[in-house]
Formats: C-alpha cells, structure tokens, sequence
C-alpha cells in the first residue's frame, strides 16, 4: 500500500510537471518562433517611421538652403529655367497625348504601325517605358524652379508686377505665391504626419502581436489542459487496472488459492513497464527541461533588447511630441501673421481701389483738355489761313494804290504840259488853263490821297504779319500741347493700366492671404491633431515599454523556476524505479497455506 502511494504521489508530480512544461515549452516556442518575426516587423514599421521623420527634418532644411539661395539677380535665370521646364514638360505632354491617340487608332484599324513612324528610332515600348520617368523629371524641375522662385516673388514690388502681367509671368508668380509660398510648412508636415502614421501603425501592429500572444498563451493553456485531463485519465486508468489485479490476486494467494500466480507475474510485469514508461517520461522531462532553460535564456536576451527598443521609441515618441507641440505654436504665429498679411493685403485694395478711380478722373480731365488743344488747334489754323487771305488783300490794294499813284503822277505831268499849252495859246487857252490848274491839283490831292493810303496800308500790312507769325507760333504751341496733352493722356492710360493691374494683383494677393490664412487655420488644426496623437503615442510607447518590462520580469521569474527544477536531484526517478519480479522471489515470501 505504501508503494502503491509513493507511485501515486509519482504520476501526480509528473503529470503537474508536464502541465507546467507543457505551458513553459509552448510560450518559449511562441517567443522564438513566433515573436521575432513580428517583432521584426513591428520594427521595421518604426524604423520606416523613424526614416520619415529623419527625412522630413531634411527637406525642412533643403527648402530653407533653397529659400536663401534664391535672389532678385535670378530671375532670369529662374525664368529661362521655368520657361524651359514649362516648354519640355508641355513638349512630353504633347508626346503622350500623340502616342495615346496613336495608339487608339492603330487599335481601332487593329494594326499597330511600325515604330519608326511614331516616334523615330527609339522603341515605341521603351518610349513609354520612360516617359512616366521623364515626366517626373520634369516636374521635379519645374518644381524646383518654383521653390527657388518663392523668395523671388515675395521682394518683387507691386509696380513690377505689371511688367511680369505683359511678360506672361504674373499667372505664374500668383501659382508661385498661392500654392508654394507655405510650401515648406505643408511637405515638413505632411512628411511627419506620415511619419507618425507609420508610428502609429507600428505601436498598434505591437499592440496586437500582444494580443493574439495573450490569446495564444490562452488557447495553449486551454489545450494543454485538456490534453493533460487526456493523458491523467489513460494514464490513471493504465496504472490503476494492474494495480488492482495485483491485489486482487495477493488477496486470492493470502486466501489458499496459489492457481492464480500467473495472473500475479502478468500484473508486476505489467507494472515493471508501467515504471520504466515512468522513468523514461521523467528523463524526457529532465531533457526538456534543458532544453526550455535554454529556450528561456534566448528569449530573456530577447526581452531585455525589446525593453532596450520600447525604451528608446518611448523617448522619441516625447522628443516628437515636443516637436510637434513646437510645429503648432509656429503655425500658430504664422496663422496671426497671415492675418496680419490678409488686413495689410485688404488696405493695399482699398488704396488700390482709390488710386484707379483718381487715375479715372485724371484720365478724364485729360480727355477734355485734349479735345480742347484740338479745337485750339483748328481755329489757330482757321486764323492762320484768313491772315494770309488778308495779306493778300492787302498787298493787291497796295498795287492798286501804285497803279492810282502813278495815274496821279501822270494826270499832274500832263496837267502842267496843259498849263503849257494854254499859256502858248494866250487868251483862247485861259479855260483850258484853269482845267488843267484843276487837274494838278487833283492829282496832287490824289497823291496825297494814296501816300495815306499806302502808309495805312503798310501799318494794316505790318499788323497783318504780326498776326501770321502769331497764328504760326500758336499753331506750333498748339501742336506741341497737343503732344503735350496725348503724351500725359498716355501716361494716364498707363498709369490707370497699372493702377488696374495693381489693383487686381492686390486683389488676387488678398485672395490668396486670405485663402492661405485658411489653409493655415486647416493645418494648425492638423497640427493640433497630429500634437493630440503623438502624446497619445507617447502613452502608449511607454505602457508597451511598461508591459515589455514587466514581460521581462515574468521571464526572468520563468527562468528562475526552470533553473530550480534543473537543481533537483536526477536521482528521485532511480528511487523509484521497480525491479522485475520473479516467481521465486514470490515463492519464498508467499504465505504457505496450510492446508497444502
């Protein structure tokens, strides 16, 4: 009956060993196999997170070395090379566009032509093949033109931007100052939410290796005792029908009746192997026990490293806080200064507004003296014409007045050959005297008459001239207000054309404040967000660290109980091990019956 105990007592320590074994070995198997390869992705995935915040900071830095390179001595330079990235990327477009319609007709005809006819020598496939590529370069040309033309932009004042209007640069300077001028705020952050995304994505991908490793660990446990439940239930079974034929049968001995040492012999020998399948089944623990010490030992160093990892992804999940809590209060500002820029853009409008309607009435006011300088100019002409006229009168009444003068002359010569006459012809010649003493007189009067005439004439013909070289010099006076007058009309016409274009680049400047004043009020609550999730993927970093450490101190626990199993004496099993029973053996010690 002791015996019987003892072999009890056995089963029972090695069956709860082999639940325990079977629980340590399954979790160790998990941790070696099983862990590593998502613990390596999990890393993988931090790392990448980690490589994309990296990269971040270092476009952040690019686009400020590019920022300071730019200057206003570039920007012909800057405009070629827009120029020549606008004509190539439209140039590959234009190719694409050929080769697609190609395509579609050659499909359409359900032939394809030879690639020659395409496009030249090159391989029509290759062709495409590398258009996607020489796309990209393009755009990253352009692109890279367009950074370094940010600062550019931003120092142009307004009065130029009308040249850049005429030069077709203004569409391109408000795509410039629209959509790049924040460029660098915009990529940093858009890299480093991608880079808390893919944070995020590891912790969480960590977060459910640990669960389905508890549910593993669970299932394991589950299954394990089961299989146990399985294995006592035979196991008791096995050992318990020997066992109880064995005593059935020393009972039947003890009682006289020796015809049943068969079944005793069949029931040790039974039992025998029952106890070598026991010892065997204690040096196979031993074994395993060895074997889960070491498996402990790898996974302890595992443990330790990922405390090492979570430890260091815990203090970059608070450095990336602190970042972003600093990336919010610079939105922030830059949200006040956009507002601030908005107020400014919105005076410069208004000023703007008035400049164009002064400009209008100055254009107007032009206008009028304009018209007026004409009409000075036609009656200066009118003048001008009606004075020559003039003069000509006048000079034909001075010839006229010759013509009288001389008459005179004459009428006097011929009045004095008369007086002559009459004085030879005595007393018939008195009359004709007297008529001819009359005539001289006349003709003296006439002479006065016309020497009168012909000073008044000079004086009229005097004023007359004074009058041309007048309406001459009004006419050139005219002609040069005119000039006058249409160049500062010009002048006006520009000046309103400017003030116009100034007005609708105030305008599309405003427009754009105010829309990336709006695109800065969308990132700052981007911000706010992105700062929201990076502290909570700080708590989470540091509850993984605490559960990675406390993992580790079950392992160590783990490792201590497996050493303490492997200190326990070998030789317990040797105790207990049965020797092979004999039938003299059961011979000599059976009790004789007496009435044998």
């Amino acid at each position: 009956m002791k015996r019987q105990l003892t072999l009890g007592q056995t089963l029972t320590a090695l069956i709860l060993s082999v639940v325990v074994l079977q629980a340590i070995v399954t979790m160790a198997l998990f941790l070696t196999v099983f862990n590593p390869g998502m613990q390596a992705r999990a890393f993988d995935v931090i790392e990448r997170g980690a490589a994309a915040t990296a990269e971040a900071f270092v476009n952040r830095w690019r686009f400020d070395m590019q920022i300071a390179a730019s200057s206003v001595d570039d920007q012909q330079a800057l405009r070629e090379q827009l120029a020549a990235a606008m004509r190539s990327r439209s140039e590959m477009e234009g190719v694409a566009v050929f080769l697609v319609r190609e395509e579609a007709a050659t499909k359409k005809r359900g032939a394809l032509r030879r690639p020659d006819d395409i496009i030249g020598d090159a391989s029509r496939s290759d062709f495409v093949a590398i258009l996607p590529k020489e796309l990209g370069r393009m755009q990253a040309s352009e692109q890279a033109v367009y950074t370094q033309l940010i600062d550019l932009f931003m120092s142009v004042p307004l009065a130029q931007m009308g040249q850049w209007k005429k030069d077709g640069m203004l569409g391109t300077a408000n795509i410039i100052q629209g959509d790049l001028v924040l460029a660098g705020v915009p990529v940093l952050l858009e890299e480093r939410l991608l880079g808390y995304l893919v944070y995020a994505e590891s912790v969480k991908e960590y977060q459910d290796y640990q669960s389905r490793f508890a549910l593993s660990m669970v299932i394991t446990f589950v299954v394990s005792l089961i299989v146990v439940a399985i294995l006592v239930f035979f196991i008791g079974t096995s050992a318990a029908r020997p066992m109880t034929r064995i005593t059935q049968t020393a009972a039947r001995i003890a009682d006289g009746d020796l015809t049943h040492f068969g079944q005793l012999e069949s029931g040790l020998t039974e039992m025998f192997v029952l106890s070598k399948s026991i010892q065997d089944l204690g040096r196979a623990f031993h074994e395993q026990v060895t074997t889960v010490q070491s498996l402990t030992a790898t996974v302890s160093g595992v443990s330790l490293e990922t405390v090492k990892v979570m430890a260091n992804l815990s203090v970059s999940a608070s450095e990336q806080a602190a970042a972003v809590a600093e990336t919010a209060a610079t939105v922030e500002e830059m949200e006040k200064t956009g507002k601030s820029v908005s107020l400014a853009a919105g005076r410069i409008v208004e000023a703007a507004e008035k400049s164009s309607e002064g400009s209008a009435r100055g254009r107007s006011a032009v206008d009028t003296a304009s018209e007026i300088m004409v009409r000075i100019k036609a009656d200066s002409q009118n003048i001008f014409q009606k004075s020559k006229g003039l003069l000509s009168s006048v000079e034909e009444i001075g010839n006229i007045i010759n013509s009288v003068n001389a008459i005179a002359e004459q009428s006097k010569i011929l009045a004095v050959n008369a007086s002559i006459e009459a004085a030879k012809a005595g007393e018939y010649g008195v009359g004709f005297a007297v008529v001819a003493q009359e005539v001289k007189e006349l003709a003296g009067q006439s002479k006065e008459a016309t020497e009168q005439i012909t000073y008044t004439l000079t004086t009229i013909r005097q004023a007359i001239e004074g009058m041309v070289e007048t309406a001459e010099n009004g006419e050139a006076r005219t002609l040069e207000g005119v000039t006058a007058v249409s160049n500062a009309g010009a002048i006006v016409n520009d000046l309103s054309e400017a003030i116009m274009e100034a007005s609708a680049v105030a305008n599309e400047i405003n427009s754009s404040v105010n829309q990336q004043s709006l695109g800065l009020s969308q990132i700052a609550s981007a911000v706010e967000q992105i700062n929201i999730s990076a502290m909570e993927n700080q708590s989470i970093s540091q509850r993984i660290e605490d559960s990675t450490r406390q993992m580790a101190n079950a392992i160590s626990e783990l490792q201590m109980l497996v050493d303490i199993w492997i200190t326990t004496p070998a030789n317990e099993a040797e105790d207990a091990r049965v020797a092979p029973p004999s039938l003299a053996s059961l011979g000599e010690d059976a009790p004789r019956n007496d009435k044998a």
